[in-house]
């Protein structure tokens, strides 16, 4: 493979795993009355969110499963195209460690601020 994919790689991972980390914010700021009183309304979205939030657990349980499937794939690619560039084993240790979980720390803290910023202005 090329840089380009691996990069690709590194870039859905990281987009997927923000993702993941929003949506676990956001299951765990919902107000069961509010979507009670939605879902009473008949609104599609607020039947479906019910339903969710009603198997609170199976859903945090997907959400963490697939931040972890997100986090493998950036973190094997960028091993994968360090390996490639010719970087040792501690190396790519040291590599992966101080670039790429402080990448993941700073994404994963802006998600969390975007979506607490979203629900206060609701």
């Amino acid at each position: 493979m090329n840089a380009w994919m691996y990069l690709a790689a590194i870039v859905v991972g990281l987009f997927l795993s923000a993702v993941f980390s929003g949506s676990e914010i956001g299951l765990y700021r919902v107000l069961k009355p509010r979507v009670e009183l939605e879902a009473g309304k008949g609104l599609r979205g607020g039947g479906l969110l019910h339903r969710s939030v009603r198997k609170r657990s199976a859903l945090l349980i997907t959400i963490l499963i697939g931040n972890n499937v997100a986090l493998e794939l950036m973190t094997l690619s960028a091993e994968a195209w360090l390996k490639q560039g010719g970087a040792s084993g501690l190396r790519r240790d040291l590599v992966l460690s101080l670039v790429l979980t402080p990448t993941v720390f700073v994404v994963g803290s802006s998600c969390r601020r975007t979506s607490s910023a979203a629900g206060r202005t609701r």
